[in-house]
């Protein structure tokens, strides 16, 4: 009898360890477990280091959220409008939104926090463009330099402290929010648990319990998810992203990114528009993304992402593979055979490899040089750069700041023309938005002349999840953020 109960008990547990796996699957998980994205070093939102945005939106609470297709919307900040002269924003946040020790969301901690963020070097790159100003304790404006700005998308990706229990030190590892959670505990390993913040403003979220888990290599993430340690992962890399697809345990969304990948011309390839040209025309991008990104990216010839482009997407294109044009540039420009071309890239190695063949073919010859993110950047600054494979683009981005960049007085070493300048400078000034995007096609054929970037491929972000996990948004998997607590 007593080895029947023991039986019959080791049967109940075995039942409860299956129940328990597939929890996230029937929606009876209390607990929801997102593999981070960026490992948890400080957790004060007002200054300038690395922040996984899942887990800074669960503390902090979105102002403003983006919908299933990138929308701005409502969060914390209940509205907001533009004046006629489309400079200023007024917004007016939810009252009696409250922080999670119980002290209530005002003008004041906006304002506060804003202060905060532009006195930190790096924060101050995203606010420094605006003034504030404090209208009433739930309404505050935000003045931009131009109509291009946009501080409702600023906002988006920015995060509010108490203004009266704000300290660097405390925050740094345990900070008060407005979000659906708040922090529990942080493990060893940077692994963030939070319990469900019982202030918080709206709805209650349907897990309790939410984990952020210290992020892991590639290879590893996806053992996780299959093991059923974490419930969603984000940007499964393309070798990785087949053994997910054919688990039927999960799904995978795919979209588009806001991200273009490109080879920039810089330093002497500023002066041969022929080479530039000719190495453009070289490309053969359905390789490219075939072989370096295992078809998990999306050829393109729009200058900036087509998500950030809108209606404007495919209506300028830039040059694309034709091998015959590449040979007639290239005979019409300086470059000599025996002449060797460096193509920088930091984790490129793939697509510079497929570059470099292709290239090797119509008889340019590339050697590449790999460097760490940090040098690379300041070869860029410094204007040492000359060819190299950088992505342009973020969710948060508009096709007006992009376009900027080829302004002369944004100091990239490009190819400039006082037309384009005073084309950007009319922008700046436009209010009406169709007027406006005339104006940025006008940009984007100039552009298209000077092939200051050749453009290869878009990314295609994903996410791979538990089946019966309902709300991620196609916006989700082209930018990463999943605000959790409307997750089911």
């Amino acid at each position: 009898m007593k080895k029947f109960i023991v039986l019959l008990c080791t049967a109940a547990l075995m039942l409860g360890m299956l129940t328990g796996c597939n929890q996230a699957e029937n929606g009876q998980s209390d607990t929801l477990r997102i593999m981070g994205i960026i490992k948890t070093e400080n957790l004060d939102p007002l200054v300038g280091v690395s922040h996984d945005p899942n887990l800074m939106s669960s503390i902090f609470g979105a102002l403003i959220r983006r919908g299933e297709n990138g929308v701005l919307e409502p969060g914390i900040i209940q509205d907001w409008s533009l004046s006629q002269d489309g400079l200023t924003t007024t917004f007016t946040l939810h009252e009696g939104i409250k922080f999670s020790d119980g002290s209530d969301l005002t003008s004041d901690d906006v304002i506060f926090s804003l202060d905060k963020m532009n006195e930190d070097p790096m924060m101050a790159y995203a606010v420094g463009k605006y003034t504030w100003e404090k209208v009433d304790d739930y309404t505050f404006t935000m003045t931009g330099q131009t109509v291009l700005d946009d501080p409702a998308s600023t906002l988006s990706t920015t995060f509010i402290v108490p203004s009266d229990a704000y300290s660097p030190d405390t925050f740094a590892k345990s900070p008060v929010g407005a979000g659906p959670y708040q922090i529990e505990n942080i493990e060893a390993d940077g692994t963030v648990n939070l319990t469900v913040n019982e202030n918080y403003y709206g709805e209650a979220p349907h897990y309790t319990k939410l984990v952020i888990k210290a992020p892991l290599n590639a290879s590893a993430a996806v053992i996780a998810l299959q093991n059923g340690e974490v419930d969603i992962v984000t940007d499964v890399t393309s070798d990785q992203l087949p053994i997910v697809k054919e688990d039927d345990r999960f799904e995978v969304i795919e979209s588009p990114g806001y991200t273009s990948t490109g080879i920039w011309f810089y330093g002497p390839l500023q002066d041969d528009k022929n080479l530039r040209f000719a190495i453009a025309y070289g490309i053969d991008r359905e390789k490219l993304v075939k072989i370096a990104c295992n078809g998990e990216a999306t050829v393109t010839n729009d200058l900036i992402a087509s998500r950030t482009l809108g209606d404007l997407s495919g209506a300028v294109p830039m040059p694309g593979y034709d091998v015959e044009k590449a040979k007639e540039y290239l005979a019409a420009s300086n470059y000599q055979e025996g002449d060797v071309l460096t193509l920088t890239v930091v984790n490129n190695t793939a697509d510079a490899q497929c570059i470099m063949d292709d290239l090797k073919a119509i008889g340019i010859e590339i050697e590449i040089n790999q460097m760490d993110q940090n040098s690379f950047y300041q070869s860029i600054t410094d204007g040492n750069m000359g060819m190299c494979i950088l992505a342009n683009g973020a969710e948060n981005a508009t096709t007006a700041g992009l376009l900027q960049n080829f302004s002369s007085t944004r100091d990239e070493d490009f190819t400039f023309s006082a037309e384009c300048d005073e084309l950007i400078a009319r922008c700046s000034t436009e209010v009406d938005l169709s007027k406006r995007e005339d104006l940025y096609k006008e940009i984007l054929e100039i552009q298209a002349d000077f092939c200051n970037i050749a453009p290869l491929y878009e990314t295609n972000g994903n996410i791979c999840y538990a089946k019966g996990i309902e709300g991620i948004t196609e916006f989700s998997a082209a930018a990463t953020y999943l605000y959790p607590e409307t997750l089911k």
